[in-house]
């Protein structure tokens, strides 16, 4: 119990002896689980209905949503679920990303090829029509 008390103080971050639902939030948020306080404050009404109204929490109150884990295992369940998803999302994004950038460069490999055969056929012009004026002016 000695350990549990000193994780309850480490999420107590005001010292009074009371976890507000914030500070409860902000430790879900320190282990990369993202909530609001909407929903811890619902997850706690299912633990148990004195946390129902109640805005922030004792000691005994702590072990009592730690002893019926079950609702917290569903909410870690729901948010790796979320996290999953969003990866999935990420993942399929970066692919098309990954394809418009590929779109991209070949336009722009067209476009330079096409530059460089402009250039080409000018300087290729520009010695024809330079051989041409050489040519006319000596014979």
């Amino acid at each position: 119990e000695r350990s549990m008390k000193e994780i309850f103080c480490m999420i107590d971050e005001d010292g009074n002896d009371n976890i507000e639902i914030d500070e409860l939030q902000h430790a879900l948020a320190k282990l990369c689980i993202e909530t609001k306080a909407d929903d811890v404050q619902r997850y706690l009404s299912k633990i148990d209905s004195s946390f129902k109204n109640s805005k922030s929490f004792d000691f005994q109150m702590f072990m009592t949503a730690l002893h019926r884990g079950d609702e917290w295992d569903a909410l870690l369940a729901t948010k790796k679920e979320h996290q999953q998803e969003c990866a999935k999302i990420a993942k399929r994004l970066q692919g098309d990303l990954e394809r418009a950038a590929f779109r991209v460069s070949l336009a722009n490999m067209n476009h330079a090829r096409q530059a460089a055969t402009s250039v080409g056929r000018s300087r290729r012009e520009s010695t024809i029509l330079a051989s041409a004026s050489d040519g006319g002016g000596g014979g």
